[in-house]
C-alpha cells in the first residue's frame, strides 16, 4: 500500500521549499538590477546578466524543448498508455497535478507496471536525451577548438537567469490540469512517483540551478591541477560517463530488471533493479575507456576511467532520487580531482 497521505504532504513540503527558494532568488535578482552591485555572498551579478543571448536562448527553450518538443513526447506517452489499456479517466489523472482523485495501488491492480515503467522511460528519456547530448557534444567541440582554462571554466557555467525563467514557468504550472501542465510535466512524470509526480521534476530543477556554483569553484581547482592539453578528456570524464550510466541504468532496468532494490526519495516507488546497475556499470567502463583511448592522456587515465564507472554506478544506484543526476557529476568531478592531484 502506498500512503497517499504522506506523499501529498512531501508533495507540498518540496512545493512550498522551491517557492521559496525561487523568491529568494529572484530577489537577489532584483538587488543586482537595483544597486549595481557585482557580487552577493558567493553569486556573481554576471550569473543573472541578460543579454542578446540570454533572450534567444529562453525564447528556443521555450518554443522547442518546452514546447514542440516536450508536447511530442507527452503525445508519444499519451499515445502508448491507451495502447496498453488506460482509459480516458486514468489517463486524465495520470497528467493531473496528482493532487486530488489519483491512487497509483488502482492504476497498479489494471495495468503492468513493467509495461508503466517502461514508458515513462521512453517518454522521459525521449524528451531529454537528444537536448542533453546536444549541450555535451557543442561544448565538447567549442573545447577542442579552444582548450584553455577560461574556456573550461565557460563550458561549466549557466545562465541563472535562464533557470530562474523556467523554474518559475514550472512553479506556475505545478497545479494546473491544463494544457501547459501537460506539456511541461506530461512526458517528464513518472507514473510510479504517484502524487509526488511533479515534486520530483520540480525538484530535479531547482537542483540543476544550482549546480554551477559548486561545479565552477571545483572547475578553478580542477585546471589548477590538470595540464590544459587535457580539459576536452577531463571535460568528457566529468559528464559523458553520468549521461550514459544514467541512461544505461534506467532502460535496461525498466526493460530487462526487477526492481527490487529500495532507495530513497521523492515518490511513492522508489526502487532499482540489479540488471539495471550491472548495464550501467557496462556502459560507464566502456563510455570511459573509450575517452582515453581516443585522448592524448597519459595510461595512468585507465585507473581513472574505471574508477569513475565504478563510482558513477555506486552513486546511481544509491543517491536519493532525483538527486543522483546532481551527484554523479559532482561525485565525477572530485574523483577526477583526486586523480589529478596524486597524478600531476
Amino acid at each position: 500500500m502506498f500512503d497517499e497521505k504522506n506523499s501529498k504532504k512531501m508533495t507540498k513540503v518540496v512545493f512550498l521549499s522551491i517557492l521559496i527558494y525561487a523568491i529568494l532568488m529572484t530577489a537577489i535578482w532584483a538587488y543586482f538590477l537595483i544597486s549595481g552591485e557585482e557580487s552577493f555572498s558567493f553569486i556573481k551579478r554576471s550569473d543573472f546578466s541578460i543579454n542578446k543571448d540570454t533572450i534567444n536562448k529562453i525564447t528556443y527553450r521555450l518554443l522547442f524543448i518546452y514546447g514542440i518538443w516536450s508536447y511530442a513526447f507527452y503525445l508519444l506517452k499519451y499515445f502508448l498508455l491507451k495502447k496498453i489499456g488506460f482509459e480516458k479517466d486514468d489517463l486524465k489523472k495520470v497528467f493531473s497535478s496528482r493532487q486530488s482523485l489519483f491512487n497509483l495501488q488502482n492504476i497498479l491492480s489494471k495495468h503492468s507496471e513493467r509495461k508503466i515503467r517502461i514508458i515513462d522511460m521512453i517518454s522521459r528519456r525521449g524528451r531529454t536525451l537528444p537536448l542533453l547530448s546536444q549541450g555535451f557534444l557543442l561544448t565538447y567541440l567549442f573545447l577542442e577548438k579552444s582548450s584553455t582554462q577560461s574556456s573550461f571554466i565557460i563550458a561549466l557555467e549557466r545562465s541563472m537567469v535562464i533557470s530562474l525563467v523556467f523554474l518559475w514557468i514550472h512553479i506556475i504550472a505545478f497545479y494546473m490540469d491544463n494544457i501547459l501542465g501537460r506539456i511541461l510535466y506530461g512526458a517528464h512524470t513518472r507514473i510510479m512517483d504517484g502524487v509526488s509526480g511533479r515534486a520530483n521534476v520540480l525538484f530535479i530543477l531547482a537542483l540543476w540551478q544550482n549546480i554551477q556554483f559548486i561545479m565552477i569553484p571545483l572547475g578553478l581547482v580542477l585546471i589548477s591541477v590538470f595540464p590544459s592539453s587535457s580539459y576536452v578528456a577531463l571535460y568528457a570524464m566529468i559528464w559523458l560517463p553520468y549521461i550514459l550510466v544514467d541512461l544505461a541504468s534506467e532502460v535496461f532496468g525498466s526493460i530487462l530488471g526487477k526492481q527490487k532494490i529500495k532507495v530513497l526519495g521523492i515518490g511513492d516507488v522508489n526502487r532499482k533493479s540489479l540488471s539495471g546497475t550491472f548495464f550501467g556499470l557496462a556502459f560507464g567502463i566502456i563510455t570511459a575507456l573509450i575517452i582515453v583511448f581516443i585522448s592524448a592522456v597519459p595510461s595512468s587515465w585507465f585507473i581513472l576511467a574505471i574508477l569513475v564507472a565504478f563510482l558513477s554506478t555506486i552513486t546511481e544506484l544509491y543517491a536519493p532520487r532525483p538527486s543522483d543526476d546532481f551527484f554523479l557529476v559532482i561525485v565525477n568531478a572530485l574523483v577526477c580531482l583526486i586523480f589529478g592531484i596524486i597524478i600531476y
